[in-house]
Protein backbone atom coordinates (compact mmCIF):
# COMPACT_ATOMS: atom_id res chain seq x y z
CA UNK A 1 0.00 0.00 0.00
CA UNK A 2 1.12 3.48 -0.88
CA UNK A 3 0.19 6.85 0.91
CA UNK A 4 -0.11 8.87 -2.22
CA UNK A 5 -2.04 12.17 -0.48
CA UNK A 6 -1.17 14.78 1.89
CA UNK A 7 -4.35 14.35 3.92
CA UNK A 8 -3.64 11.64 5.58
CA UNK A 9 -6.46 8.83 3.97
CA UNK A 10 -3.81 5.76 4.63
CA UNK A 11 -3.46 6.87 7.70
CA UNK A 12 -7.21 7.01 8.79
CA UNK A 13 -6.64 3.34 6.97
CA UNK A 14 -4.26 2.22 9.16
CA UNK A 15 -6.12 3.98 12.16
CA UNK A 16 -9.12 2.62 11.39
CA UNK A 17 -8.47 -1.03 10.28
CA UNK A 18 -6.59 -3.30 12.90
CA UNK A 19 -2.84 -4.35 12.00
CA UNK A 20 -3.67 -7.43 11.58
CA UNK A 21 -5.94 -7.25 9.42
CA UNK A 22 -4.91 -4.51 6.84
CA UNK A 23 -3.21 -6.59 4.21
CA UNK A 24 -5.96 -9.28 4.09
CA UNK A 25 -9.06 -6.01 3.81
CA UNK A 26 -6.94 -4.56 0.79
CA UNK A 27 -6.74 -7.80 -1.16
CA UNK A 28 -9.99 -8.12 -0.69
CA UNK A 29 -10.56 -5.02 -2.15
CA UNK A 30 -8.48 -4.80 -5.23
CA UNK A 31 -10.20 -8.66 -5.97
CA UNK A 32 -13.15 -6.98 -6.05
CA UNK A 33 -11.86 -4.05 -8.35
CA UNK A 34 -11.05 -6.39 -10.55
CA UNK A 35 -13.23 -9.41 -10.62
CA UNK A 36 -16.73 -8.34 -11.17
CA UNK A 37 -18.02 -11.87 -10.20
CA UNK A 38 -16.61 -11.64 -7.13
CA UNK A 39 -18.12 -13.90 -4.49
CA UNK A 40 -16.71 -11.46 -1.27
CA UNK A 41 -20.75 -10.43 0.50
CA UNK A 42 -18.50 -8.10 2.43
CA UNK A 43 -17.28 -6.07 -0.61
CA UNK A 44 -19.42 -3.44 -2.91
CA UNK A 45 -18.18 -1.78 -5.27
CA UNK A 46 -20.23 1.90 -6.47
CA UNK A 47 -18.60 2.70 -9.30
CA UNK A 48 -15.35 1.73 -11.56
CA UNK A 49 -13.35 4.00 -13.88
CA UNK A 50 -10.71 1.73 -15.78
CA UNK A 51 -7.76 3.75 -16.35
CA UNK A 52 -6.61 2.00 -18.79
CA UNK A 53 -6.33 -2.15 -19.42
CA UNK A 54 -4.20 -2.37 -16.50
CA UNK A 55 -4.90 0.18 -13.86
CA UNK A 56 -8.34 1.06 -12.57
CA UNK A 57 -10.05 3.60 -9.34
CA UNK A 58 -13.35 2.21 -7.69
CA UNK A 59 -15.09 3.65 -4.86
CA UNK A 60 -17.21 1.31 -2.42
CA UNK A 61 -18.16 -0.02 0.99
CA UNK A 62 -16.95 -2.73 3.06
CA UNK A 63 -17.52 -4.48 6.58
CA UNK A 64 -15.24 -5.04 8.86
CA UNK A 65 -16.09 -6.77 12.40
CA UNK A 66 -19.91 -5.46 11.69
CA UNK A 67 -18.90 -1.88 10.90
CA UNK A 68 -19.18 -0.43 7.04
CA UNK A 69 -16.02 1.92 5.78
CA UNK A 70 -16.37 3.38 2.64
CA UNK A 71 -13.19 3.65 0.22
CA UNK A 72 -11.75 5.06 -2.94
CA UNK A 73 -8.61 3.36 -3.86
CA UNK A 74 -6.94 3.03 -7.11
CA UNK A 75 -4.68 0.00 -8.29
CA UNK A 76 -2.65 -1.25 -11.61
CA UNK A 77 0.84 -1.28 -12.46
CA UNK A 78 1.17 2.06 -12.42
CA UNK A 79 1.78 2.68 -8.48
CA UNK A 80 0.45 -0.31 -6.89
CA UNK A 81 -2.41 0.11 -4.39
CA UNK A 82 -3.33 3.72 -3.48
CA UNK A 83 -5.77 4.34 -0.83
CA UNK A 84 -6.85 7.80 -2.09
CA UNK A 85 -9.95 7.90 0.37
CA UNK A 86 -10.80 6.22 3.34
CA UNK A 87 -14.42 6.57 5.40
CA UNK A 88 -14.20 10.57 3.24
CA UNK A 89 -16.02 10.96 0.36
CA UNK A 90 -17.30 8.24 -1.60
CA UNK A 91 -17.93 10.23 -4.70
CA UNK A 92 -15.82 8.57 -7.67
CA UNK A 93 -13.30 11.60 -8.95
CA UNK A 94 -11.18 9.92 -11.24
CA UNK A 95 -8.08 11.79 -12.20
CA UNK A 96 -8.95 14.00 -14.60
CA UNK A 97 -8.63 12.84 -18.82
CA UNK A 98 -6.02 14.73 -20.64
CA UNK A 99 -7.19 15.80 -24.54
CA UNK A 100 -3.96 15.28 -26.32
CA UNK A 101 -3.44 17.12 -29.83
CA UNK A 102 -1.21 17.81 -32.89
CA UNK A 103 0.53 20.76 -32.26
CA UNK A 104 3.52 22.19 -34.96
CA UNK A 105 6.69 22.72 -33.34
CA UNK A 106 6.89 25.99 -31.71
CA UNK A 107 9.64 27.21 -34.26
CA UNK A 108 7.36 26.86 -37.16
CA UNK A 109 4.08 28.80 -35.70
CA UNK A 110 6.95 32.09 -34.27
CA UNK A 111 8.50 31.51 -38.15
CA UNK A 112 4.89 31.92 -39.89
CA UNK A 113 3.61 34.76 -37.28
CA UNK A 114 7.42 36.65 -38.00
CA UNK A 115 6.68 36.37 -41.82
CA UNK A 116 2.61 36.99 -42.11
CA UNK A 117 2.13 33.43 -43.47
CA UNK A 118 -0.48 33.05 -40.27
CA UNK A 119 -3.41 32.45 -42.19
CA UNK A 120 -1.43 29.54 -44.62
CA UNK A 121 -0.06 27.96 -41.57
CA UNK A 122 -3.57 27.74 -40.31
CA UNK A 123 -4.97 26.35 -43.43
CA UNK A 124 -1.93 23.81 -43.66
CA UNK A 125 -2.27 22.51 -40.24
CA UNK A 126 -5.90 21.86 -40.95
CA UNK A 127 -5.19 20.01 -43.81
CA UNK A 128 -2.88 18.11 -42.39
CA UNK A 129 -5.26 16.40 -39.68
CA UNK A 130 -7.22 15.10 -43.04
CA UNK A 131 -6.52 12.14 -44.87
CA UNK A 132 -5.63 12.42 -48.31
CA UNK A 133 -2.19 13.99 -48.33
CA UNK A 134 1.25 12.64 -46.83
CA UNK A 135 0.92 13.67 -43.56
CA UNK A 136 -2.68 13.94 -43.65
CA UNK A 137 -2.68 10.18 -43.94
CA UNK A 138 -0.41 9.69 -41.56
CA UNK A 139 -1.71 12.23 -38.78
CA UNK A 140 -5.34 11.83 -39.06
CA UNK A 141 -6.04 9.21 -36.64
CA UNK A 142 -2.83 9.33 -35.03
CA UNK A 143 -3.97 10.33 -31.95
CA UNK A 144 -7.01 7.30 -32.02
CA UNK A 145 -4.28 4.66 -32.51
CA UNK A 146 -2.34 6.17 -29.82
CA UNK A 147 -5.12 5.76 -27.40
CA UNK A 148 -5.46 2.21 -28.40
CA UNK A 149 -2.13 1.56 -28.32
CA UNK A 150 -1.84 3.11 -24.19
CA UNK A 151 -4.91 1.06 -23.49
CA UNK A 152 -3.75 -2.06 -24.58
CA UNK A 153 -0.45 -1.72 -23.42
CA UNK A 154 -0.59 0.95 -20.15
CA UNK A 155 1.13 3.69 -21.67
CA UNK A 156 4.18 2.00 -22.62
CA UNK A 157 5.85 1.88 -25.98
CA UNK A 158 4.76 5.21 -27.49
CA UNK A 159 7.87 6.98 -28.83
CA UNK A 160 6.89 5.61 -32.31
CA UNK A 161 4.25 7.89 -32.24
CA UNK A 162 6.05 10.42 -31.16
CA UNK A 163 8.61 9.94 -33.66
CA UNK A 164 5.53 10.07 -36.51
CA UNK A 165 4.32 13.05 -35.14
CA UNK A 166 7.87 14.92 -35.75
CA UNK A 167 8.57 13.61 -38.47
CA UNK A 168 5.93 15.52 -40.07
CA UNK A 169 6.49 18.74 -37.87
CA UNK A 170 3.99 18.11 -35.36
CA UNK A 171 4.68 17.44 -30.99
CA UNK A 172 1.80 15.48 -29.24
CA UNK A 173 0.66 17.78 -26.68
CA UNK A 174 -2.67 18.91 -24.83
CA UNK A 175 -5.55 20.11 -26.19
CA UNK A 176 -4.66 23.75 -24.34
CA UNK A 177 -1.47 23.96 -26.10
CA UNK A 178 -3.16 23.34 -29.52
CA UNK A 179 -5.65 26.22 -28.91
CA UNK A 180 -3.29 28.20 -27.79
CA UNK A 181 -1.48 28.06 -30.42
CA UNK A 182 -4.42 28.28 -32.78
CA UNK A 183 -5.36 31.82 -30.81
CA UNK A 184 -1.28 32.73 -31.59
CA UNK A 185 -1.91 32.41 -35.18
CA UNK A 186 -5.46 33.82 -35.23
CA UNK A 187 -4.30 37.24 -33.97
CA UNK A 188 -1.43 37.51 -36.52
CA UNK A 189 -3.49 36.37 -39.66
CA UNK A 190 -5.57 39.34 -40.32
CA UNK A 191 -4.58 43.30 -40.15
CA UNK A 192 -7.37 46.01 -40.24
CA UNK A 193 -7.62 48.37 -43.36
CA UNK A 194 -9.67 51.79 -42.97
CA UNK A 195 -13.07 50.83 -44.20
CA UNK A 196 -13.44 52.55 -47.62
CA UNK A 197 -17.14 53.89 -46.43
CA UNK A 198 -15.21 55.51 -43.61
CA UNK A 199 -12.80 57.05 -46.04
CA UNK A 200 -15.32 58.87 -47.81
CA UNK A 201 -14.68 62.66 -46.37
CA UNK A 202 -11.47 62.18 -45.25
CA UNK A 203 -8.15 63.37 -46.11
CA UNK A 204 -5.88 60.33 -46.98
CA UNK A 205 -3.16 61.69 -44.31
CA UNK A 206 -6.04 61.58 -41.78
CA UNK A 207 -7.09 58.18 -42.67
CA UNK A 208 -3.49 56.91 -42.19
CA UNK A 209 -3.11 58.96 -38.97
CA UNK A 210 -6.87 57.10 -37.94
CA UNK A 211 -5.33 53.90 -39.15
CA UNK A 212 -2.49 54.12 -37.15
CA UNK A 213 -4.67 54.55 -33.97
CA UNK A 214 -6.01 51.56 -35.37
CA UNK A 215 -3.03 49.83 -34.80
CA UNK A 216 -2.17 51.14 -31.61
CA UNK A 217 -2.94 49.03 -28.86
CA UNK A 218 -2.66 51.97 -26.28
CA UNK A 219 -4.90 54.06 -27.86
CA UNK A 220 -8.10 54.31 -27.25
CA UNK A 221 -9.44 53.00 -31.00
CA UNK A 222 -6.49 50.25 -30.91
CA UNK A 223 -7.67 49.14 -27.50
CA UNK A 224 -11.27 48.43 -28.82
CA UNK A 225 -9.60 47.05 -32.22
CA UNK A 226 -7.69 44.78 -30.34
CA UNK A 227 -10.68 43.22 -28.00
CA UNK A 228 -12.59 42.81 -31.32
CA UNK A 229 -9.02 40.63 -33.01
CA UNK A 230 -9.40 38.88 -28.98
CA UNK A 231 -12.76 37.51 -29.71
CA UNK A 232 -12.52 36.49 -32.87
CA UNK A 233 -8.93 34.11 -31.72
CA UNK A 234 -10.81 33.26 -28.60
CA UNK A 235 -13.48 31.89 -30.66
CA UNK A 236 -11.93 30.69 -34.01
CA UNK A 237 -8.92 28.84 -31.71
CA UNK A 238 -11.32 25.85 -30.47
CA UNK A 239 -12.30 25.30 -34.23
CA UNK A 240 -11.03 24.63 -37.28
CA UNK A 241 -12.64 27.75 -38.68
CA UNK A 242 -10.24 29.98 -40.22
CA UNK A 243 -13.15 33.38 -41.05
CA UNK A 244 -14.06 35.92 -38.69
CA UNK A 245 -18.02 36.01 -37.85
CA UNK A 246 -20.42 38.70 -39.47
CA UNK A 247 -20.91 40.10 -36.14
CA UNK A 248 -17.07 40.69 -35.73
CA UNK A 249 -16.88 42.69 -39.13
CA UNK A 250 -19.79 44.88 -37.88
CA UNK A 251 -17.84 45.22 -34.56
CA UNK A 252 -14.68 46.48 -36.26
CA UNK A 253 -17.02 48.08 -39.40
CA UNK A 254 -18.68 50.49 -36.59
CA UNK A 255 -14.56 51.29 -35.84
CA UNK A 256 -14.11 52.62 -38.67
CA UNK A 257 -11.89 49.76 -39.95
CA UNK A 258 -12.26 46.39 -41.71
CA UNK A 259 -10.35 43.07 -41.42
CA UNK A 260 -7.73 42.18 -44.32
CA UNK A 261 -5.08 40.07 -44.98
CA UNK A 262 -1.20 41.56 -43.73
CA UNK A 263 -0.50 40.99 -47.19
CA UNK A 264 -2.39 43.86 -48.27
CA UNK A 265 -2.00 46.07 -46.36
CA UNK A 266 1.21 47.48 -47.74
CA UNK A 267 -0.47 48.00 -51.06
CA UNK A 268 -3.18 50.14 -49.42
CA UNK A 269 -1.10 52.37 -47.29
CA UNK A 270 1.07 53.06 -50.50
CA UNK A 271 -1.37 54.31 -52.29
CA UNK A 272 -2.57 56.47 -49.20
CA UNK A 273 0.97 57.88 -48.70
CA UNK A 274 1.26 58.20 -52.80
CA UNK A 275 -2.33 60.63 -52.14
CA UNK A 276 -0.71 62.75 -49.00
CA UNK A 277 1.90 64.46 -50.55
CA UNK A 278 2.17 65.94 -54.07
CA UNK A 279 4.90 67.53 -56.18
CA UNK A 280 5.87 71.02 -56.40
CA UNK A 281 8.59 72.92 -58.00
CA UNK A 282 11.13 74.94 -56.26
CA UNK A 283 10.79 78.35 -57.66
CA UNK A 284 14.18 79.71 -58.87
CA UNK A 285 15.58 75.78 -59.49
CA UNK A 286 17.88 76.20 -62.63
CA UNK A 287 17.59 73.16 -65.11
CA UNK A 288 21.16 73.30 -65.76
CA UNK A 289 21.90 71.67 -62.92
CA UNK A 290 19.73 68.73 -63.44
CA UNK A 291 21.86 65.40 -63.11
CA UNK A 292 22.55 63.29 -66.37
CA UNK A 293 20.78 60.85 -67.61
CA UNK A 294 23.53 57.63 -68.43
CA UNK A 295 20.70 56.13 -71.09
CA UNK A 296 20.53 59.42 -72.93
CA UNK A 297 24.22 60.22 -72.86
CA UNK A 298 24.53 56.65 -74.16
CA UNK A 299 21.95 57.05 -77.33
CA UNK A 300 24.01 60.64 -77.49
CA UNK A 301 26.95 58.59 -78.28
CA UNK A 302 24.85 56.33 -80.96
CA UNK A 303 23.31 58.98 -82.64
CA UNK A 304 23.26 62.51 -81.41
CA UNK A 305 19.59 63.11 -83.11
CA UNK A 306 18.74 60.53 -81.31
CA UNK A 307 18.28 63.00 -78.02
CA UNK A 308 17.87 67.07 -77.42
CA UNK A 309 19.20 66.91 -74.16
CA UNK A 310 21.21 64.31 -71.78
CA UNK A 311 19.30 65.73 -68.94
CA UNK A 312 17.23 63.80 -66.64
CA UNK A 313 13.42 64.24 -67.02
CA UNK A 314 12.82 66.25 -63.85
CA UNK A 315 9.16 64.92 -63.42
CA UNK A 316 9.88 61.63 -63.75
CA UNK A 317 12.69 61.45 -61.54
CA UNK A 318 10.76 63.17 -59.18
CA UNK A 319 7.83 60.73 -58.98
CA UNK A 320 10.24 57.93 -58.91
CA UNK A 321 11.71 59.13 -55.63
CA UNK A 322 8.30 60.23 -54.59
CA UNK A 323 7.38 55.84 -55.14
CA UNK A 324 10.37 54.60 -53.69
CA UNK A 325 10.08 56.22 -50.63
CA UNK A 326 6.51 55.63 -50.51
CA UNK A 327 6.58 52.17 -50.62
CA UNK A 328 9.61 52.08 -47.81
CA UNK A 329 7.09 53.65 -45.88
CA UNK A 330 4.57 51.63 -46.44
CA UNK A 331 5.90 48.71 -44.69
CA UNK A 332 5.13 50.22 -41.30
CA UNK A 333 3.63 53.43 -39.70
CA UNK A 334 5.97 56.26 -40.54
CA UNK A 335 4.03 59.63 -42.72
CA UNK A 336 7.57 61.66 -42.70
CA UNK A 337 9.47 61.54 -45.80
CA UNK A 338 13.36 61.07 -44.89
CA UNK A 339 16.16 63.45 -45.43
CA UNK A 340 17.32 61.76 -47.84
CA UNK A 341 14.09 61.77 -50.03
CA UNK A 342 14.15 65.76 -49.77
CA UNK A 343 17.25 65.85 -50.71
CA UNK A 344 16.63 63.96 -53.71
CA UNK A 345 14.04 65.35 -54.96
CA UNK A 346 15.77 68.99 -54.51
CA UNK A 347 17.75 67.50 -57.05
CA UNK A 348 15.32 67.58 -59.56
CA UNK A 349 13.70 70.88 -59.00
CA UNK A 350 10.73 69.50 -56.82
CA UNK A 351 10.09 69.05 -53.44
CA UNK A 352 7.03 67.49 -51.71
CA UNK A 353 4.47 69.53 -49.82
CA UNK A 354 1.14 67.96 -48.32
CA UNK A 355 -2.13 67.51 -50.33
CA UNK A 356 -5.05 69.83 -49.10
CA UNK A 357 -7.50 68.31 -47.56
CA UNK A 358 -10.74 67.33 -49.62
CA UNK A 359 -13.32 70.25 -50.47
CA UNK A 360 -16.65 69.20 -47.90
CA UNK A 361 -19.84 69.00 -50.28
CA UNK A 362 -22.04 71.78 -49.70
CA UNK A 363 -25.72 72.07 -51.17
CA UNK A 364 -26.71 75.23 -53.71
CA UNK A 365 -28.12 77.75 -52.06
CA UNK A 366 -31.71 77.81 -53.22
Amino acid sequence: MKDSTEDGFAQDFEIDVPKHLQEDVLTRIVEAIWDPDSKDEDVGIFDIDEINVMNRYATGSIMIEGREHVFEIRDGNNNGTEVISWNKDTELSPPEQVIQALVPRIGEIDGAIRWGRARKFLEKWNSDLKPGTPSGDVLHDLLQRLGSHRYTDSGFGAQKFTAEAREHGYDILEDADAIAARRRLHLAAYTILPDVLSMRDEAPRATLERWNAGLDQESESGAAVRAVFERMADRLSKTRKLAPSHGEKQELKRLGFAFDLPDNAPFFRFRLLLETFKLEPIEGFDPETLPESPVKELFKTLDPSLVSSTKVNPLYEASRYMHVACEALSRGTGLALSDETIANLATVGYRAVPSQDPEPETTPAL
